[in-house]
Parts: C-alpha cells; structure tokens; sequence
C-alpha cells in the first residue's frame, strides 16, 4: 500500500514539475526568446496611426468676409460582426445621428464587413459618439473618419474670381479661378496623427507630421459687398434687356485693386464643377471683344499726348458717310462740322477717323501697347488672353481709320478698365492685381508681391481727357451715367458683334455689344468701372441707353457704400458745363 502511494506521489510530483516547466518555458519564451514580437504586438494594439486631410486655406475679401472655406464632417463605419447588442448600441446612437433606433438597427444589418452607416456628421456628433464607448481599444465596433468639404457661403457671389476645388486622391485641388491660381498657398498636406491609447481605450496624440500646418488663407482685394451690387446689376440689366450676357470691372485707379469683378451668367460655386462650362467662364479675362466706341478715349489720349489735336479744333463730319479706301463708315446720325469735344461727345465715327489721321499707324499701335492692349495685365489669373492687335503693313488706312473707332483690335475687358484707370490717375498704369495677400496659421502676413506702375500719358493730356470725358457724361451720349452729386467722366460704346465664321452681324440686329467705361468723381477719382451688355434684344442697342445707366447705379451705390464725399461742384456743372468750374477753381 505504501509504494502505490508513494509512486502515486512521485507521479503528481512528476506532473507538478513537468507543468512548471512549462510555464518557466513558456515565461522564458515570452520574455526572453519572442519578447521583442509581443513588444511590437503590444505598441501595435496601444499605438493607432491614421492619416487626415490636410486643412485647406479659406480665401476672405479684403474686410475679412468668408468667401472659401474647409468645414470639417466625418463617416460613420460599423463593423457588424463586433457588436454585441445591436438594439441597445442602435439606442444609444439615435439621438446623436437623428434617426430612430429601428433605421439605425437596419443599416447595421444591412451593412457588410465594414460599411458607412452616417454621413456629414458633425464634430460635435463625432465627439458625442466617441463619449459612447463604442470606439476603443483593440477591435472597436465603430470608427470615425475625418473629411473637409469645401463650402462657399456666398452661393454665387464672386464665383469666376474664388473659383472651385475638389477631391483628388487624398487631398483638395483647386479646379478654376483663385483656388486653381493660389493652389499651392491655400494646399494643406495630408497630417499624419501618431496616437496612444491606455487600457480603458482613452487616446492622446503623441505627434503629429509635418509638424507645422503648410496652407495659408488668402485675402483678395474684392469687397463682398460691392461686388453684390455689381452682381445685383447685372443681373437687373441681362433680364430688362434680354441680353446674352454681360461683364463688370470695378477697381480703384490709384492701386490697381480690383474691388469687383462680375460676369452673367454664372453659376453656384456649390455646385460649380458640374454648371455649364459657358456659365464658368470668368468673361473679363478670357473673353476678347471689339470696344468700338469706348476705345475712342485711347484715340483721344494719343492724338492729345502728341499735340495732334485741340478741343476746340473742327472738322466736318459729312452728314453721316464716310469711306477710306474702299471700307465705308458711317455715323449713328448724321453730323456736320463739330469740334473735337463734340466728336466725344456725340461718339462720331467720322470725326474721330478724321482727327486720327494726324497719326502716324506704327507709333499709334506701339502708343496703346504701352497702355497694356494686346498683352497680358499680368494679373496672374488663369486662362487670361493677350487681346490682338491689328497689323499696319495690311491696308494701313484702313486699320487705322478702323483702330481709331475700336475695330480692328481685341481686347479684354479688365485690359480696357485698367486703360480707363490710367486716364483717371493722371496717366500712370498701375498693373491691376486681385490679391492683398495671404496669412499662415501663425500669423504672419505675406503682401502681394509689388506691382510696378508705369506712366503711359502726359499728366496734362489726362487732365485734359478727362474734362473731355466728363464732357460726355454731361452733355452727350453718356447722360444716362450721370450721379447725382459726383462729377463722372466715361465713354459710351456701341459695336457691332464679330461672329466667328460669320462676320459682322447685319445693321438693325441684335448682336451688339454695349458698354459704358469711365470713372469718378472727378476732382479726386477713387473708381475705375466697365459695363458691357453682350446682344440686348430688347429695348435699344446704344451703350448709353443701356451700360450707362447700369454704370451710373452701381457708382452710386460704390459712392455712398465706400463714403466717398460728394463733390461741391457737381451741381454747377450740371447747370453751366465744365467751363463755370474751371472759372471758378481758376478764381479760387
């Protein structure tokens, strides 16, 4: 009995040491021979590394307002298969996510391994549902994943200059405009978060790359509200006249800031990327056009300039028919004999191609050169065209007689409101620009590059213009322009539309285009401004019956909004012409 009992013990004995030879072993292998595996294990269940979008800069106008900016949202990601109680987690989530537990409990049934079950769900939802528990250490039964929508809060307001981005990949591109211009600026780089979590699943992120955020938010030189008013205006006269469409710049002479800048049709930046491409397009840069009329300020500004001409010098107008050559010009109406101010005044065709005849073609084609027709305005916006400019070795008669009325040339219309801005400021050019600036996350701010004005008048010939200018405004084709309380000074134009592959279209139709340029007030020019109308088919057809007025309302409004004082004479001058003026600041 005694040796079964004691092969009995000896037997347990063997078992016991053979068990804690297995555990030693075991304990050996773990911390000894697999140790630097289970450590990597251990980090990789503690450590969580998951990359985010990088945040895109948002682009403001020059008082701060939002026209671009980045709004966070998250998916929602259920793993069906990690959860325990689907009724109760559905319970948990339906006040959070806003549906009732019945849907939640079918998304998740209906969900496969790994499924998107909310959508666009705020930070505030995120953090609410990170608080249930159900995102934790290890295997969660949920996860969250960050996004950035790109949201435009003025809908369509400014929507050819701020443009569009979207999602390429893992990071937004910019696609037209400013976003497409400034990519490289506004661009946030993907941000890798290198996160830790304790035993209860609770994270903090250790690191973060790169460790600074790369974008930067940029500032344009567009006033939100100015450009409302130009937008608003537009629209008003596109639909009075049943036009095609029409175009507006609005700057300020003295600093080549463009303060609005607008085109109908357009589009919802919301949904820009999927408009009609015609509606995209940013007219004012891309779009070349003859300005007939308005281009007779340019013809003026080079026959004064080379002491060719005198206001008060005459010239017969013949009744209305003209011919150089063998091209025939006519007159809206027919003239007799006016002096050079009533040439402006009353826009004749005949007058002007008279008075131009004094010029020499090559040195008149490299005069508006220097005003900036027929190359870029470096602006650096995308898609901007040169313009054209006609070659004086072909028929140079005729092109300059053509050249002197606004045909034969194609310009842009921010290159035509840049021209119109040098006259205003006493004949220096200065380069139009879009940009102010642009700032970092920490605060530093980083001004446009400087732009480098150049004088391309004499300031006595500027002088001298804009009284002919004003001229216009006071007593001839550009009275609808008139502000009550500013003296203003612009252009009518009236042109007949060149249709590719057509050619002019016939006289008595519908394809004109009609434009008003011009600037005020007077004695101290704070604006620049370019209306044209493409193709009104109702109503009349003459730039000052239909952009002058369109001009004379958003200045109005540009005036009081920007609180420019109104001028002392401008009564005066309404009543007796810019001569009583001249009496009176010479007696001053």
């Amino acid at each position: 009995m005694q040796s079964v009992t004691r092969k009995r013990a000896i037997l347990i004995a063997m078992m016991f040491v053979a068990l804690a030879s297995g555990v030693l072993y075991k304990l050996y292998s773990i911390q000894i021979v697999r140790s630097e595996a289970y450590k990597i294990r251990a980090e990789e269940q503690q450590r969580k590394t998951t990359v985010e979008a990088g945040r895109r800069g948002s682009i403001y106008d020059r008082n701060g307002h939002e026209l671009a900016l980045n709004i966070e949202q998250h998916l929602l990601f259920v793993y069906p298969t990690r959860i325990t109680d689907i009724e109760e987690t559905a319970r948990k989530l339906s006040p959070i996510l806003g549906c009732t537990p019945g849907e939640i409990v079918r998304r998740i049934r209906r969900a496969g391994r790994r499924s998107v079950i909310a959508r666009e769900l705020s930070s505030v939802q995120a953090e609410q549902i990170r608080n249930l528990g159900v995102i934790g250490l290890g295997a969660p039964a949920f996860e969250l994943e960050k996004l950035s929508r790109r949201s435009y809060p003025g809908g369509e307001l400014a929507a050819h200059v701020v443009g569009f981005a979207g999602w390429e990949h893992d990071k937004q591109i910019g696609r037209e405009g400013i976003e497409l211009q400034l990519d490289g600026k506004l661009q946030g780089e993907p941000i890798t978060l290198y996160e830790k979590r304790d035993a209860f699943g609770n994270g903090f992120v250790l690191q973060t790359a790169p460790l600074s955020d790369p974008h930067q938010d940029v500032y344009l030189t567009i006033d939100a509200v100015l450009q409302h008013i130009v937008e608003r205006e537009l629209e008003r006269v596109v639909r009075m006249h049943r036009a095609d469409a029409a175009s507006a710049v609005l700057m300020e002479p003295a600093s080549g800031k463009i303060l609005a800048m607008a085109n109908r049709p357009t589009a919802n930046l919301e949904n820009f990327g999927k408009s009609r491409v015609a509606f995209r397009r940013n007219r004012t840069v891309v779009d070349r056009y003859e300005p007939g009329s308005t281009f007779k300020i340019f013809t003026a500004a080079a026959l004064l300039d080379q002491g060719k001409v005198q206001p008060g010098q005459r010239y017969f107008c013949e009744n209305g028919s003209y011919q150089v050559r063998n091209r025939l010009y006519k007159d809206h109406k027919p003239f007799g004999t006016l002096t050079f101010r009533e040439i402006l005044e009353n826009s004749s065709n005949i007058g002007t191609i008279k008075a131009s005849a004094a010029l020499d073609g090559d040195r008149f084609l490299n005069y508006l050169k220097s005003l900036g027709f027929g190359r870029k305005t470096g602006i650096l916006f995308p898609g901007e065209i040169e313009g054209t400019l006609p070659d004086m070795g072909l028929a140079p008669e005729v092109h300059k007689a053509s050249l002197a009325i606004g045909y034969s040339i194609n310009v842009t219309p921010l290159q035509l409101t840049a021209a119109v801005a040098a006259v205003a400021n006493q004949g220096v050019l200065v380069p139009p620009t879009l940009v102010e600036g642009s700032r970092t996350p920490d605060g530093r701010w980083h001004p446009r590059a400087a732009t480098d004005p150049r004088r391309v008048m004499k300031t006595e010939t500027a002088r001298a213009l804009t009284n002919l200018l004003e001229g216009v405004v006071l007593r001839g084709t550009g009275r609808g322009a008139r502000v009550t309380g500013y003296r203003i000074a612009g252009k009518t134009g009236t042109t007949r539309k060149h249709i590719e592959g057509e050619g002019y279209d016939n006289p008595g139709g519908k394809k004109y285009l009609s434009s008003f340029a011009g600037f005020g007030p007077v004695r101290d020019p704070q604006l620049a401004l370019l209306v044209v109308v493409d193709s009104p088919k109702s109503g009349s057809i003459y730039g000052g019956e239909i952009a002058a007025p369109a001009f004379g309302r958003i200045m109005s409004e540009a005036f009081r909004h920007l609180r420019i004082p109104p001028d002392q004479e401008s009564m005066v001058m309404l009543a007796t012409g810019p001569a009583a003026v001249q009496g009176a600041e010479a007696r001053r």
